[in-house]
């Protein structure tokens, strides 16, 4: 009798299981556009990598605005604004807590993280727009605690980024500083976010983070803050990765460079250094070369394309854990040996060297002078040929320079934040430059306007609601149809529905044509708004609901 009781009282749970189970047999069977393929096999790093005779390498793209670290998204500290050879301090504004990143910046700010948790937005002037000091809930009690941010910090298309010692990256608005969104990469970020914008409306600009212990890389949609896809464990990684054209490429523990393709995940190469040659630092990127430092002092050009090393620069006589910044026809890098070391970028062969009285930070290029910090001292040398034209003690500690809009820009340990340019005059014609740029609303329209009408040609019906509601959804509901589109072609295309029996096979098709056909057809631009992050995977939920039942009674 007893037994009888107590099979009876499990067989609700028994039936729960079975439940889930092919729930999640569900989500497996289906063809999902988020899963990234496994890595392929890499041999261990040689102790010599073999070298290939170089080629001439691409000119540098410079950036003006200086929207993420080291400059923009290949990392090459780069940048065409010439600086004064004496310049002036212009303002000074101080965070509350160490500044221990450098800042970055748009057309209508300057964005800036201190240790301690917040994130602050200053004018041009350096007065205070926005602060936020951020947050994050924690799982073991549910109390919310404040972050820790020893990452740089990153403004992707009016989207504040930064990622934190906790595995969270925080999206903010430049405008106002509001949170649009959090996503959890399972672990410690030190590295920068970067990003892949193709600049097709309607198509998602890909967010990328690395998570520190394992080297696992994700990527994000910077408007949803959804996952697209993650790659697989590799190693350790200290540093941040380089976007190029169609890859992301970074360096790791696993003394090798790795190369990912940004549509999918798949790991398209690693290329094997020395076995002492740890990576642990951003990597440069011109074209398809990559340029790295490592931890036994050598420095490396790789070709990301082929998989080859070009050539092997071994000056530095200590660790190389710096960004290098990418000049025209040369490459420079700070050395933990206290050197800053000027390469021939198609070479590899030494132009000059120059003893920075301390550890030099992540240089950059701007104009014709190479700007360096160590020490709390900022100094600006000449490109070619490594004289000292100019330093100023600015405190005790401070970061790697950016050039944001023509300023020279750095934060220090405590928590000041300085700006340096030429003359008021200069000045005064960088704000009418400034104020001549097309606005954010602008813009903002202009893509809403390009939205709306490529969804007529679509044949997608006019939303309804108000003008602002409409206005937004248009570009939410444009890049969903065109996902879940994506996603319909697949599913009805793939050979494991072919191969499926009639009944579940036109279940399959019934239902990812009803909801394809349910989700075109929605005017309420609010139902839009509301469900922004729901309509990405829309077809694929109701497929999945839709096929429980079939593979339900499978397992009876």
């Amino acid at each position: 009798m007893n037994g009888s009781k107590n099979i009876r009282s499990a067989a609700p749970l028994v039936a729960v299981g079975i439940i889930v189970l092919c729930y999640i047999a569900a989500q497996y069977w289906l063809i999902s556009p988020e899963k990234a393929p496994k890595p392929p096999t890499t041999t261990a790093p040689a102790s010599e990598p073999e070298i290939l005779p170089p080629v001439a390498a691409p000119e540098v793209q410079a950036t003006t605005t200086w929207p993420l670290y080291h400059g923009g998204p290949d990392l090459c500290g780069n940048t065409d604004v010439e600086i004064p050879d004496t310049p002036v301090r212009l303002w000074q504004y101080f965070a509350e807590g160490a500044v221990k990143q450098p800042p970055v910046g748009d057309e209508h700010g300057i964005y800036l993280a201190t240790q301690s948790g917040s994130v602050v937005s200053l004018d041009f002037d350096g007065r205070e727009r926005w602060t936020i000091r951020l947050t994050w809930k924690s799982a073991a009690d549910a109390t919310e605690k404040q972050e820790r941010l020893e990452a740089p910090v990153a403004c992707i298309r009016s989207t504040v980024l930064i990622g934190s010692t906790a595995g969270i990256v925080h999206a903010l608005d430049s405008e106002t500083g509001s949170e649009r969104w959090t996503y959890d990469v399972g672990g410690d970020i030190l590295g920068s976010v970067n990003a892949y914008d193709s600049g097709k409306v309607g198509e998602a600009v890909r967010v990328f983070v690395i998570e520190r212990s394992e080297g696992v890389l994700h990527c994000v949609d910077l408007d949803t803050g959804s996952r697209l896809w993650r790659s697989e464990p590799i190693n350790r990684a200290d540093g941040s990765a380089a976007v190029g054209d169609g890859f992301v490429v970074y360096g790791s523990c696993d003394a090798a460079i790795h190369v990912y393709s940004v549509f999918d995940g798949r790991l398209m190469r690693s290329v094997a250094l020395c076995g002492d040659c740890q990576v642990a630092a951003g990597v440069a990127l011109v074209g398809d070369d990559v340029f790295s430092g490592c931890r036994s002092g050598r420095f490396y050009r790789v070709n990301a394309k082929v998989g080859s090393v070009s050539w092997t620069n071994q000056d530095s006589t200590k660790d190389v854990f710096t960004t290098p910044a990418v000049g025209k026809g040369i490459v420079a890098f700070g050395s933990d040996d206290g050197y800053v070391y000027a390469l021939d970028r198609d070479s590899g062969k030494s132009k000059w060297s120059f003893k920075a009285n301390g550890i030099p930070k992540s240089p950059v290029f701007a104009g014709d002078k190479l700007l360096v910090t160590s020490e709390g001292v900022l100094r600006f040398l000449a490109a070619e040929t490594g004289e000292e034209i100019w330093n100023y003690e600015v405190s005790d500690e401070i970061t790697s320079p950016s050039v944001i809009n023509g300023l020279v820009v750095v934060g220090s340990e405590d928590g000041a934040i300085t700006a340096y340019s030429g003359s008021e005059e200069a000045l005064r014609q960088r704000k009418e430059w400034l104020q001549r740029r097309p606005c954010q609303a602008c813009w903002r329209q202009e893509e809403s306007s390009t939205a709306a009408t490529q969804s007529q040609e679509l044949h997608l019906p006019a939303l309804e609601g108000s003008e602002q509601d409409k206005a937004w959804a248009e570009v939410i509901r444009l890049k969903a149809v065109a996902h879940n589109r994506e996603y319909h072609k697949r599913l009805i295309g793939s050979k494991k529905v072919a191969e499926e029996e009639e009944t579940m096979k036109a279940a399959i098709i019934s239902a990812a044509n009803e909801a394809l056909g349910d989700l075109e057809n929605r005017r309420d631009a609010a139902w839009w708004l509301a469900n922004r992050f729901e309509a990405l995977s829309f077809v694929k939920s109701h497929v999945v609901a839709a096929i429980t039942p079939l593979l339900n009674s499978r397992t009876k």
